[in-house]
């Protein structure tokens, strides 16, 4: 939907004005991508981090439908790479070592923080952390309004109930998300406020209805 890396760059400089601290870029799957956005941000005096969204390769087809979807560009070798006759664990294999590659080569040009889109299936994502000895930690973005509407909270509790049995050290941030929503502006004095009471919401549903530990949420 961008018209234009100049519209975008534009954009970004309205939400810096506004208050945003950070961006979180779309998934690419070419490397250099991130770094010549981040070059081109520089160039027009924006300093704020920029964090690299990662999204794990669930399969060709819908890795590339996604691509062109959101403009991304698609390296030959990647399709050769996630070739059609691969196995379901050779494929897992492979998505996990190309997203590794990537993080390695994102944090050797100075990356150092990254985002990652679980797509509601957080294995290859953890196991990615673990070889890499990133923290043990997840966050999810929400918006409640969207969960409530479309039954998504629950499949969101069943996720974290499975994730808290394995691995009991893991910490879950609940993010509010809510660029998309007009708040009630005599109930919420911005987005941020209605944001962050949408978080709230999720962390004390998941505590009272999914028995998790409160110890290991936090809403942002």
């Amino acid at each position: 939907e961008s018209k234009s890396l100049k519209a975008d760059i534009d954009l970004l400089k309205e939400k810096i004005d506004a208050g945003a601290s950070k961006a979180i870029t779309q998934f690419a799957l070419n490397t250099s991508c991130y770094t010549e956005f981040r070059d081109q941000l520089q160039k027009s005096n924006i300093e704020i981090p920029v964090i690299p969204g990662i999204m794990p390769i669930k399969s060709l087809k819908g890795a590339t439908n996604m691509a062109k979807k959101c403009g991304v560009s698609i390296p030959p070798n990647f399709i050769k790479l996630f070739n059609s006759n691969l196995s379901q664990s050779e494929h897992k294999k492979i998505s996990t070592e190309f997203i590794i590659k990537q993080c390695l080569e994102l944090s050797a040009e100075g990356f150092d923080k990254l985002h990652f889109y679980t797509l509601n299936d957080s294995e290859i994502i953890i196991d990615v952390c673990e070889s890499l000895g990133l923290s043990n930690s997840i966050s999810w973005w929400i918006n409640y309004e969207y969960l409530k509407k479309q039954d998504k909270l629950h499949d969101i509790g069943l996720i974290a109930q499975e994730l808290m049995v394995y691995y009991p050290q893991m910490v879950f941030q609940i993010v509010g998300h809510t660029d998309n929503s007009s708040p009630d502006a005599k109930k919420f004095k911005d987005n941020w406020n209605y944001s962050t009471l949408q978080a709230a919401t999720v962390v004390r549903s998941l505590v009272s209805d999914y028995d998790m530990n409160a110890s290991q949420l936090s809403a942002i």
